[in-house]
């Protein structure tokens, strides 16, 4: 585990606060030199400790209807390196991206899985998706009866992200709530 100083977890705390926030903002805010602040957030981002995105909520902006996760139980052999290497072989299309919301590997029962969270305006689209898109690819890479099972769970709402980003209790405007007290914003022990 890697062993934060406090200046790094003060100014890790306020990019979660705000990701937008500039050096001399964290600076003023947190009392930490600005050049400290700018020399500490490249090692950080070095490191790879930090990544920035923008979250999109489609859902909200009425492009989707439906989110969908669909766990995908691998048959036995099927190791987490060879669904690695099947995802980063995907030759992605647009299609794929837009309905592709997350996809994760883990483990069910002893067997590698593939986790995909799928987005489309109806419930029955998301099958055809699942069907017509990515089962091909999988039995392409793997072949037929390469999955064991599948279980379909359909998600009705976000509600928390990474730890810190619980959506209709302490995000406004695209930043958690300032008024969010420090302590509930995870960082590292």
């Amino acid at each position: 585990m890697v062993e934060l100083d406090h200046f790094e977890k003060r100014i890790l705390r306020e990019l979660v606060r705000n990701p937008r926030i500039s050096d001399n903002q964290i600076s003023h805010i947190t009392g930490i030199p600005v050049k400290t602040v700018n020399r500490k957030r490249k090692i950080l981002e070095e490191k790879g400790f930090i990544n920035y995105i923008s979250l999109l909520n489609y859902i909200k902006m009425g492009v989707f209807g439906t989110t969908q996760l669909y766990l995908i139980i691998m048959k036995e052999g099927i190791t987490k390196k060879a669904l690695i290497d099947f995802l980063n072989s995907i030759n992605y299309s647009s299609h794929l991206i837009k309905h592709i919301d997350s996809c994760f590997i883990g483990e069910f029962e002893g067997n590698s899985a593939l986790v995909f969270v799928i987005q489309s305006r109806k419930d029955e689209d998301v099958v055809e998706i699942f069907n017509a898109d990515l089962v091909p690819l999988i039995n392409g890479r793997f072949g037929g009866g390469s999955v064991k099972d599948v279980k379909v769970i359909r998600i009705n709402n976000l509600f928390s992200l990474s730890h810190n980003y619980l959506m209709s209790k302490n995000i406004d405007k695209g930043k958690i709530k300032p008024d969010w007290p420090n302590d509930l914003i995870f960082i590292s022990d």
